[in-house]
């Protein structure tokens, strides 16, 4: 049986993982090494965080893209700096969860993100590719499919 896992439950999931690590950290102190805090996350929840430090990262991007576009104005423009800032705060707390267990997060330059020709260049044309990434972002996973998938 494999259970769906949702973006804002893993994000959950994360943020209290990582509150584990830092309540243990602050607790133990230095009898505490990064080996021990590393063991308090599962691997395949880090491995989720390091997905989604990765999604942020391409929201990120794409929401500064489409508001320097100049193509969007009104309650559309303020909905993707709304947007923007959600990513930002959903990478910070998944960089905290992969600092927390020793782990070094992607930083915005370990990507070159690129985009279709004309992406950015109309309402329409932005809105198309924002709601695809949406769908992408949001669309639950499982370790089963994942699995799957590294195997065809």
């Amino acid at each position: 049986m494999t259970a769906r896992v949702s973006r804002g439950q893993l994000i959950s999931r994360g943020v209290k993982g990582g509150a584990a690590l830092l309540l243990a950290g602050s607790c133990a102190g230095s009898l505490v090494d990064s080996a021990v805090a590393a063991d308090t996350v599962p691997d395949s929840d880090l491995a989720y965080a390091r997905l989604l430090v990765g999604a942020e990262l391409l929201g990120l991007d794409f929401y500064t893209r489409a508001i320097a576009s100049t193509r969007l104005r009104g309650g559309v423009l303020g909905s993707l700096k709304r947007a923007r800032l959600n990513a930002r705060a959903h990478y910070d707390k998944m960089s905290e969860v992969l600092s927390g267990a020793g782990q070094t997060p992607a930083v915005a330059s370990d990507f070159d993100f690129s985009y279709p020709k004309g992406a950015f260049a109309s309402k329409p044309s932005i809105a198309k590719l924002g709601v695809r990434l949406e769908a992408a972002f949001m669309r639950p996973r499982t370790h089963s499919t994942c699995s799957r998938a590294s195997e065809d």
